[in-house]
């Protein structure tokens, strides 16, 4: 009777362990199923999201790349529309103060009988000519690294405006240069005492006295044609 009680306990014991050993193997066996169904299902997450990421890196570049491009044309066209250090201090949201310039020179160009001309030619021939005319002029410009810029009035430089700035210039200065361009004659260039003096200084150029000319708000002025600048071949003939 010991014995077969032995041996019961002994069954029963290792029917638990039977049981036990049973129910991980179930478990490990659904834990296993339940991976290989969804470990597709996960991979197949996972590269979409690395897909998303890596396509919104490479857009995220792109867009940064074009914000950079817009941003130097933005600058370029700014520093088109105003002298580069001035530019510069607006870019930097600084303040720019009016400056004084103790000499300058100031030129002042008109189209003789533009009226006429655009009376008798289309709109498209008469920017065709502009833009072939203002080409020769940045072409020079560029050349002589000078300034061109719109004016109204020694010579004060500064810009006004808030909302949409313009770089002007103020003085007695341009409104002289402006005298001169008006009551200069068509394929003329007058220039004034003070720009002869300073052109001799330098020499080269040929000038002649025009006489006096009345001036508004400035009264009789002498007045000089500015007729070329003499080359070498033309000063080594006049030596001749």
């Amino acid at each position: 009777d010991i014995q077969d009680s032995l041996a019961r306990d002994i069954l029963d014991g290792l029917q638990q362990e039977v049981d036990t050993l049973t129910d991980a193997l179930l478990e490990a066996i659904c834990v296993m199923v339940v991976a290989l169904v969804l470990f597709p299902v996960v991979i197949i997450a996972v590269y979409r999201l690395t897909s998303r990421i890596q396509d919104f890196a490479q857009t995220l570049q792109e867009r940064t790349r074009d914000l950079e491009i817009e941003r130097k044309r933005s600058e370029n066209l700014l520093f088109e529309l105003l002298p580069i250090t001035v530019a510069k201090k607006l870019l930097n949201h600084e303040e720019v103060p009016p400056v004084s310039y103790p000499a300058v020179t100031v030129f002042f160009s008109d189209i003789v009988g533009f009226t006429s001309i655009c009376s008798k030619s289309t709109p498209m021939q008469v920017i065709d000519m502009l833009n072939s005319l203002y080409r020769v002029f940045d072409d020079i410009i560029d050349m002589h690294q000078l300034y061109k810029v719109e004016t109204i009035g020694p010579v004060v430089a500064g810009v006004v405006g808030h909302k949409m700035p313009r770089y002007c210039l103020f003085g007695d200065t341009v409104n002289v240069a402006s005298r001169m361009e008006s009551t200069s004659l068509p394929l003329h260039i007058q220039i004034s005492e003070s720009t002869r003096r300073e052109l001799e200084k330098r020499g080269g150029f040929l000038i002649r006295v025009r006489g006096k000319v009345e001036i508004k708000g400035k009264g009789d002025m002498t007045t000089y044609w500015l007729d070329k600048k003499i080359e070498a071949d033309d000063e080594a003939n006049d030596q001749r």
